[in-house]
């Protein structure tokens, strides 16, 4: 048989060499070579820059665990795992692979991907990728998540996802809320179907759900009261917030949507309290316009009856005193007309007070002169009731208008008198 010449794209062995050597020189990503006896032959440029370890450092694999991982138990587990896995033949191609934290030589811990793959002789072959940036990001992506979702969950308020299919995703407070299945919510392809009756200003609740989606999409936001309909038929007042929010590739739609029906009835009885306290209010404002009238009215009369006991023991029992005092009183008399007096001053005592402020300085014979002055009586009547002469009369007149600040003044002193109370 004729010997056949190898083809063109065949290479030798050291070729082959030559051309991982090249590849493993030139990779972003470490690449480490251990022999049957776990010593290190071959570790690439980027390993060392990735632990900070070069050949030297670590020449055999048991050292290089012990200083990625001091932690006994930890390190014995890690090489179980890492024999394990050659003896399943783990390959590079393979999706499976390791992530472990690792404590490099100055002390640093990264993420590192481990894939491996078993070469001939017994010999590993095991790269090394850095995922600590993905790693922290995708943790704190994670963590974002779940804190996303346990508010999702745990808030009392609907929240649903819409994009242009329908309804995608709920919280269990959406299916209390609406008391319906997620069934349900997930057949339903636009909002407006979920309360279907006509709304409060006569307009359809699928137009008036398209101007609101219209308006988030235009602003990013839509906040508006709407009226909902549960599965029975029974409706509820609810709060309504549209957010349009990047999902990956996509724009959706999340509906915040809050139950006020408390708020409503707390609000119309608050309402209702206020008109009945404007009501009381009313009430309450005529019966003191009717309390003040009333003391007014009492304050007249108590001045008028005032005036009218001062004014009669002036007029009725004040003559007559002075004239007993003139008569021949023998002291036992005397003593009886002196405690008479005192009496009848301590009588009308309460009310002079203020008919003095009214008469200020006013005589008793002034007093009673003023007094038929109100009554109408002229000058003339006057002095023939009191025995005296008219211009004695006038004298008290004159004094009177002096006394009340008439004096060249076009004041009626009976208008005056009458005036005052």
């Amino acid at each position: 048989m004729k010997k056949t010449k190898p083809q063109q794209n065949e290479k030798s062995p050291r070729q082959f060499e030559e051309l991982f050597g090249f590849l493993a020189e030139a990779a972003p990503f470490g690449i480490s070579i251990v022999d049957k006896k776990e010593q290190f032959e071959y570790v690439n440029p980027a390993f060392t820059d990735l632990f900070g370890y070069s050949l030297q450092d670590i020449p055999t694999n048991e050292d290089w665990f012990h200083a990625a991982y001091p932690d006994p138990a930890l390190r014995q587990k890690l090489l179980g795992i890492y024999n394990q896995d050659f003896s399943k033949r783990i390959g590079i191609g393979n999706k499976r692979s390791r992530t472990y934290k690792v404590r490099c030589k100055n002390g640093r811990k990264k993420v590192i991907q481990f894939r491996g793959i078993p070469l001939r002789n017994g010999k590993k072959l095991v790269t090394y990728e850095d995922i600590t940036a993905r790693y922290r990001a995708e943790k704190s992506v994670k963590e974002s998540e779940l804190k996303y979702r346990t508010l999702f969950e745990s808030t009392p308020d609907a929240i649903m996802m819409l994009n242009k299919k329908g309804f995608f995703d709920c919280n269990d407070a959406t299916l209390k809320m609406f008391d319906c299945s997620a069934k349900k919510v997930f057949s339903v392809t636009h909002p407006g179907s979920l309360s279907p009756q006509i709304q409060p200003d006569g307009s359809d609740s699928m137009e008036a759900a398209n101007n609101h989606i219209n308006t988030a999409l235009q602003t990013g936001s839509c906040y508006f009261e709407w009226t909902h309909q549960r599965m029975d038929g029974t409706t509820f007042p609810a709060e309504v917030l549209l957010s349009i929010f990047q999902l990956g590739r996509r724009k959706v739609l999340q509906a915040l949507v809050r139950d006020i029906t408390p708020r409503k009835q707390a609000k119309r009885k608050l309402k209702k309290r206020e008109q009945e306290l404007e009501e009381k209010s009313n009430n309450l404002e005529e019966v003191n316009t009717a309390l003040r009238v009333l003391l007014k009215k009492r304050e007249e009369d108590k001045a008028r009856l005032e005036e009218k006991v001062l004014l009669n023991m002036r007029e009725l029992a004040s003559p007559y005193l002075e004239k007993l005092k003139k008569t021949a009183l023998d002291a036992r008399q005397t003593s009886f007309l002196e405690i008479l007096e005192s009496n009848l001053n301590d009588v009308i005592s309460p009310f002079t007070h203020r008919l003095a402020s009214t008469y200020l300085n006013l005589t008793p014979t002034e007093i009673q002169v003023a007094n038929l002055i109100k009554q109408g009586k002229t000058s003339k009547e006057i002095a023939e009731l009191w025995n005296l002469s008219s211009r004695t009369v006038e004298f008290h007149r004159d004094n009177i208008r002096k006394k009340l600040q008439l004096k060249n003044k076009k004041t009626n002193l009976r208008s005056y008198l009458l005036s005052l109370r």
